[in-house]
């Protein structure tokens, strides 16, 4: 999602393909810089209690799974597919309220 939305990418590899940061329309055909939905999604993220308390009874949910008493240098297998879960589910949240809004990603 962070790349489809321009964040995890930087505006320099956005330029590289010939793209520039006004270049997002939204699905109603106002252009828009990309910062309107930087600002929805931090909003949505520190903002909205529902969306904070579904993460944090999926951590709590999965907290016994995490052995904090392994070796720091070492992770488990099972830990990767907790962090996948964790960001798919992260992830479908966020495209799902980008989508009621009426916004499209960058894809």
């Amino acid at each position: 999602l962070g790349r489809r939305l321009g964040l995890g990418v930087g505006l320099g590899a956005m330029e590289s393909k010939g793209e520039s940061k006004g270049d997002y329309k939204s699905d109603a055909g106002a252009k828009d810089s990309g910062g309107d939905i930087v600002k929805q999604v931090a909003e949505l993220i520190y903002g909205d209690a529902e969306f904070g308390d579904h993460f944090e009874r999926w951590v709590k949910g999965h907290a016994a799974e995490f052995d904090l008493d392994a070796p720091s240098d070492e992770h488990q297998l099972k830990y990767t597919a907790l962090y996948q879960e964790y960001q798919g589910m992260f992830e479908d949240k966020v495209e799902g309220f980008l989508r009621d809004k009426g916004e499209r990603a960058w894809v």
